[in-house]
């Protein structure tokens, strides 16, 4: 069984329920892949009557036929309604049939992994969706992808109640309640590390637990993943939903543990690098450090360090000696010293 599907879910989330509960306008939760986003959802939607119209892509990614077979399979839409599946005239049009459907009938229209859904419909939908008011019926939107949902009018008002992957990562005392569920052989030392390894990251943590599970011996350092599972999973889930300037860019930045803007373009050659990693870290993928600088999640950044080492040990030594060349610009020894020596050269 994947312990990314099943420890999770082991773990209630009370100070976010109580939070979803909080509120009756639009929620947009956004987070990359692994931070529990459905689980959380399904949590939430059990506590609920009616439940949740939930809406997920279909084929063909339209948002409006989706719509239909969420309330059709809810029975908020009779089946076999052509007419009500027929494309209305427009945006507005559809607005004002869901608006006549669902007012006064305390509906909430559950929008799931949002980003399957077509790029000109997801704007122009889950714009007048979110921003609406006011609203006759409750709107939420999980996404792995923030910068591709506008919520700017309801963020403004102060009505959207905005989750990211800060909001979702596990804290120290849930990733050792999961151990405990998990592994309870565990010892507080390897927990921490795991914690501390995977940053809070959910499907992370899980699968490290689930590693440790797989074979008792918990005394083994935290994440050492020789089953692969950590690294599979960032590589088939993780990995592909960036573009490959983004990965060179943050492949760039793992030489170095803080990454800078202008640093990170010298290192990868791409002159935006900034831009990229500022949306990146908007999209909750890397982590800011301050106002201009940023931190690769230290899971993801030991698995692009070990991609590296692995596949392209020159390519990881001419990072090295770009690194240790812009610190020397800068005027830190210290870590131009400390690149020089990784590259395999000296000062």
């Amino acid at each position: 069984p994947s312990a990314r599907g099943t420890l999770p879910a082991l773990i209630p989330r009370p100070h976010l329920l109580e939070r979803l509960g909080g509120t009756t306008g639009p929620v947009l939760i956004a987070a990359p892949a692994g931070y529990g986003k459905t689980t959380l959802l399904r949590q939430w939607s059990g506590t609920l009557r009616p439940q949740p119209v939930w809406v997920v892509p279909r084929d063909g990614g339209a948002v409006w036929p989706a719509i239909m077979a969420g309330l059709q399979a809810a029975r908020v839409v009779p089946e076999g309604n052509a007419g009500a599946l027929q494309p209305p005239g427009g945006l507005d049009d559809a607005l004002a049939f869901l608006t006549r459907k669902l007012t006064g009938s305390r509906i909430r229209l559950v929008f799931d992994a949002v980003e399957g859904f077509r790029a000109a419909e997801r704007e122009s939908w889950f714009r007048a969706l979110l921003n609406r008011d006011p609203v006759p019926f409750q709107v939420i939107v999980a996404t792995r992808d923030s910068t591709a949902i506008d919520a700017t009018d309801a963020r403004l008002a102060f009505r959207l109640l905005d989750l990211r992957a800060e909001d979702l990562a596990f804290s120290a005392a849930e990733t050792s309640a999961l151990a405990a569920l998990a592994v309870p052989g565990a010892g507080q030392r390897t927990v921490r590390q795991i914690h501390s390894d995977c940053g809070g990251w959910p499907a992370c943590t899980a699968l490290a637990l689930g590693y440790l599970q797989g074979d008792r011996s918990p005394a083994r350092p935290a994440v050492e993943d020789r089953s692969g599972t950590i690294a599979a999973y960032l590589d088939r889930t993780v990995l592909p939903a960036l573009t490959l300037t983004e990965i060179r860019v943050i492949t760039a930045a793992c030489i170095c543990g803080t990454s800078e803007p202008a640093q990170a373009a010298a290192l990868c050659g791409v002159p935006d690098a900034g831009t990229i990693l500022g949306r990146l870290a908007t999209q909750g993928l890397i982590q800011r450090r301050g106002q201009q600088a940023f931190v690769l999640r230290p899971v993801l950044r030991q698995h692009l360090l070990q991609m590296l080492w692995r596949a392209d040990p020159a390519g990881l030594r001419r990072l090295h000696r770009r690194a240790s060349s812009w610190h020397s610009t800068a005027g830190s020894a210290a870590a131009c010293l400390r690149h020089a020596a990784a590259s395999g050269e000296g000062p």
